[in-house]
């Protein structure tokens, strides 16, 4: 949308991405959160909040960037 800091991505189960998801410095989300499942992540994510909660796996493929801040729940895995 290419404004910064903007919106709010939610996955509720596994899945995995098909493409960027925000802009590193330029159109960055404000939050994208993971709520359970494993979630494969193929592709880069520009986001203020990268949260993933209790019971959610991110499987990140070889060369993947998370900028901005990530919270990892307690029984999450990485």
């Amino acid at each position: 949308n290419g404004t910064d800091g903007f919106g709010t991505l939610t996955f509720e189960g596994t899945t995995a991405t098909g493409g960027a998801i925000g802009v590193a410095t330029t159109g960055d989300l404000l939050a994208v959160n993971f709520n359970g499942g494993i979630a494969t992540l193929n592709n880069d994510i520009a986001a203020g909040l990268t949260t993933v909660s209790n019971d959610a796996d991110l499987v990140l493929t070889p060369g993947r960037t998370i900028t901005g801040n990530l919270t990892l729940a307690e029984t999450s895995d990485l």
